[in-house]
């Protein structure tokens, strides 16, 4: 798989469902919040990490690219 795709789905899939799934469930059990309050906090909270990330991947695109590209050829010599 290339590092930029590995990358993406780490960033964009994997993280904000990890964040959303133990935000709920801490919000459930441990701190006893209403249901409403527990999902509207968590989705704003995964909204808020959205919008860093889209951020620092769009500044960040073309480095990591190079970076992914020097591993490849560097695997291949």
């Amino acid at each position: 798989m290339k590092l930029d795709t590995f990358a993406y789905f780490i960033v964009h899939l994997l993280t904000p469902g990890l964040l959303l799934g133990l935000g709920l469930l801490w919000g459930h059990w441990i701190v006893e919040k209403p249901l409403a309050n527990n999902v509207t906090d968590n989705l704003s909270i995964v909204a808020i990490y959205y919008v860093l990330v889209s951020i620092i991947w769009f500044l960040k695109f073309k480095d990591m690219r190079a970076i992914g590209t020097n591993k490849v050829s560097t695997k291949s010599n």
